[in-house]
């Protein structure tokens, strides 16, 4: 075994028990390189949307999802808040300042 493996096999054990241990508390943890990982619940509260409508957004790939142990999903916050972030309604103001700049003729030489 290389030195690259086993530090990365380490890296996937302190993963599994940092989890294991969060799931008692069902609150938000830190792991490796200050990631957020929040529980599937607190995702939920996090999105405000229902558990059902998680599941369904899970399933179709909608928001991505980690699954260590095959069974209970964790989520990145970082890409919960590209999510939302992705979601942005543009101001009418925005809108007329973009047509203004389309008809807006260049000066002529």
């Amino acid at each position: 075994m290389t030195n690259e493996f086993i530090k990365f096999f380490l890296q996937k054990i302190r993963f599994f028990l940092i989890i294991f241990a969060a799931e008692k508390h069902n609150k938000i943890f830190s792991i490796m390189n200050n990631e957020d990982f929040i529980t599937f619940e607190a995702a939920c509260q996090y999105l405000g949307i229902t558990t059902g409508q998680m599941y369904q957004y899970t399933h179709k790939r909608v928001i991505p999802a980690y699954k260590p142990f095959g069974k209970k999903l964790y989520f990145l916050k970082s890409e919960l808040n590209k999510i939302i972030g992705s979601a942005r309604i543009v101001p009418q103001s925005e809108i007329e300042e973009q047509a203004r700049q389309i008809t807006r003729k260049p000066a002529a030489v």
